[in-house]
């Protein structure tokens, strides 16, 4: 196979894979009736468009053992893409055929390392190179490990990692004066499409100077920390089962959860959306007479906007998480699940802290510096006064254990268990996803969620509550259990393991365009890959520009598959999300033309002989546009050479030898792949290092 862009743009590929396949020994074949694998439409969700694409490869490589190609992606594409396409087409041969072909694509190294046992293709390179794996070969295909390239190929020096200089450094951009284009207001309503939004976050060097440092932290400890672990795999495949069991049967934990909760003495309400909790949490807060109350770090009270929405009632709510603090004082807003305030550098929060405390509470020290043991110190004294005066708390849970009726809170710095003990009343807005049936659940995800999100061995405060205990902490408990677009996403086949999610944000620190654009862009309180399917699927697609923008905003790359301790396969997610966004808009003025482009795009690459067609015409416009046979490359202006006898499929247009020869459809099983030298011994077979991504 070889791929429409090493055709069009990139001809010596093809030819140096043909050639050196055959060197070896192979019998390769090129079907004049290959176009595309279809990755164009299916990564930008014309589901529909992609399938004539899929179902001329599928009928163009029938009958083949081995489909072998250069590109990570195409392979990727092939093998966890065309199934989503056959379903959507709703015709079994389709699905047939794909199950059939789409196993036998491999990438060209796979091929040589996997099935060829190929270590030495007798290659020399007397340079100095740096390695890059693509994202697909190492993420979708599994390739890592015994297929970096070809190990025991020749070096005439030694390979050097890859050195990158300071001022090319991912998060780095030229030092100059910061540029905030997006005007920061109380919520997230309001907030751009993320294209602008992160335009203006990418402009910001400070923001990516500070995510650039944070990020590169948190992996670290990560990394550190789950290499330890031996089982750690069967751990995320613990989570996962868990929480999908669970799932299928949420309504009854639920009810289970709501009767260990109110034998316990505990009051269990239920919001089927913001509203209505809102109103819940401000009823219960006035009816004690509160004008303060203290929070626990929660990301469903900010989801549902409670802060706001008890401040129309005259009741201050006063973030105690550290983070959060400095989010509230200094009048921003969260850009990260588990660090709110990544955006912020010490010398930013210093200033903060030193022009707010004092308006709001007890002021910060007057020689306050920029040490973080100091900043912390001018918090600790500021929050005490609130922990010490607040007679209603508020907080949310992690977990909800069903058997017992108890919920968790996991933090680390001693806030939570203040909050949690000291006020007369609590109130937690709970997430119905949130519940876990037995305690023995929840030891999975005590070992899962330290190690993913702080990079530590355990949580230094786990706080577990249930009811009412007469005599210690609050004695009057009341638990919201918020729906809140939950049910809708549960109805949805495919986005419904985001119910997974246990708010680790491993995602985001791992996700190359979260850390160039920060949380901000996502304009929601879940930002990053998390919250590039959560808030679509908890809406609904078609609502809003800035919604609909939210599943575009990757590069698929799969960084955040590997790194979710419950294993969200967040990319198939994104793709299944941008073909309903493109359902949602089909017809709709703005969509007209980049709708047309995709059908006429499948419309040619659906049969062999229309993009032959369409060939010969661009090229005879190309050779009016150019001169001396030279044309130029897509990355650069260096000028491209087609090689000696034109691309690979002119050449077996006319018939001639060598990588393009004669077309011969084989019967399946008559022409098995063959190496015929096998030089430098052999690797044994290389799987998996880890359960590969769930197929599509």
């Amino acid at each position: 196979m070889v791929t429409c862009l090493n055709d069009a743009l990139f001809p010596n590929v093809g030819k140096a894979v043909v050639t050196l396949l055959r060197r070896l020994g192979v019998d390769v074949d090129f079907p004049e009736a290959q176009t595309c694998c279809g990755q164009p439409m299916v990564n930008t969700g014309y589901l529909d468009e992609a399938v004539p694409v899929v179902r001329n490869f599928v009928s163009a490589f029938e009958g083949y053992d081995h489909v072998v190609t250069p590109s990570g992606s195409c392979a990727g594409s092939a093998r966890h893409q065309h199934g989503i396409v056959a379903r959507r087409s709703g015709d079994p041969g389709l699905e047939r055929a794909v199950a059939e072909t789409s196993p036998r694509v491999l990438e060209l190294t796979e091929f040589l390392v996997d099935v060829l046992g190929v270590t030495d293709v007798g290659a020399v390179f007397p340079h100095r190179v740096a390695y890059h794996p693509t994202c697909h070969s190492l993420r979708m295909l599994g390739a890592g490990g015994g297929r970096l390239l070809v190990p025991d190929a020749h070096r005439r020096a030694d390979v050097a990692a890859g050195v990158r200089r300071t001022r090319d450094a991912p998060g780095r951009g030229a030092r100059g004066h910061r540029t905030r284009g997006v005007v920061m207001t109380g919520t997230f309503v309001g907030m751009p499409a993320f294209p602008t939004a992160a335009k203006a976050a990418l402009a910001d060097d400070q923001l990516r100077r500070n995510l650039a440092l944070a990020t590169g932290t948190i992996r670290s400890k990560r990394a550190a920390v789950v290499g330890e672990v031996d089982n750690w795999e069967e751990l995320r495949l613990a989570g996962a089962a868990i929480k999908d069991r669970t799932l299928r049967h949420l309504d009854e934990h639920l009810l289970r959860l709501e009767e260990s909760l109110g034998a316990r003495g505990a009051v269990v309400h239920w919001a089927r959306d913001a509203e209505e909790a809102c109103a819940i949490v401000a009823e219960v807060a006035t009816a004690h007479r509160a004008t303060d109350v203290v929070k626990v770090k929660s990301m469903a009270t900010q989801e549902i906007g409670l802060n706001e929405a008890l401040a129309e009632h005259g009741i201050n709510a006063w973030e105690t998480d550290l983070a959060e603090l400095i989010v509230q004082l200094g009048h921003d807003l969260p850009s990260h699940i588990l660090v709110p305030a990544i955006h912020r550098n010490r010398t930013e929060i210093r200033d903060i802290f030193a022009r707010e405390m004092g308006l709001v509470g007890r002021p910060a020290p007057a020689d306050l510096t920029d040490e973080p043991a100091r900043l912390a110190e001018a918090a600790r004294l500021h929050l005490r006064e609130k922990f010490l005066a607040a007679k209603v708390a508020v907080s949310g849970a992690n977990f909800a254990v069903a058997e017992s009726g108890t919920l968790v809170v996991v933090e680390s710095e001693g806030n939570g268990r203040m909050c949690l003990t000291l006020p007369e009343v609590l109130i937690s807005v709970v997430g119905i996803e949130k519940v876990v049936p037995t305690w023995s659940d929840l030891d999975v995800f005590l070992r899962l969620l330290p190690r993913s999100s702080t990079g530590e061995r355990m949580n230094p405060y786990t706080s577990t509550w249930s009811g009412v205990t007469t005599g210690d902490g609050p004695q009057e408990v009341h638990v919201v259990l918020l729906d809140n677009g939950r049910t809708r996403a549960l109805a949805d086949e495919v986005g419904r393991q985001a119910l997974r999610c246990i708010r680790c944000s491993a995602c985001l620190n791992v996700c190359p365009v979260y850390e160039r654009t920060g949380g901000h862009a996502y304009g929601s309180v879940y930002p990053g890959p998390i919250g590039a399917i959560l808030n679509p699927l908890l809406k609904g697609v078609g609502v809003d520009e800035q919604t609909d923008s939210l599943p575009y905003a990757s590069t698929l790359c799969g960084a955040c598959f590997d790194a979710c301790p419950v294993r969200i396969d967040i990319p198939s997610v994104l793709v299944d999300l941008r073909a309903q966004v493109v359902d949602a808009h089909r017809g709709s003025s703005g969509h007209r033309a980049e709708a047309a482009a995709m059908k006429g795009a499948a419309w040619a690459l659906g049969r062999g002989s229309r993009l032959r067609r369409l060939e010969r015409v661009a090229g005879a416009g190309a050779r009016l546009l150019t001169r001396r046979g030279r044309t130029r490359g897509p990355a650069d202006e260096r000028p491209r050479r087609h090689p000696p006898g034109g691309t690979p499929r002119r050449r077996h247009r006319r018939g001639a030898a060598g990588p393009a020869g004669p077309r011969r459809r084989p019967q399946r099983g008559r022409r098995p792949a063959r190496a015929l030298h096998r030089a430098g011994g052999g690797l044994p077979r290389h799987g998996h290092p880890l359960p590969p991504r769930p197929g599509c």
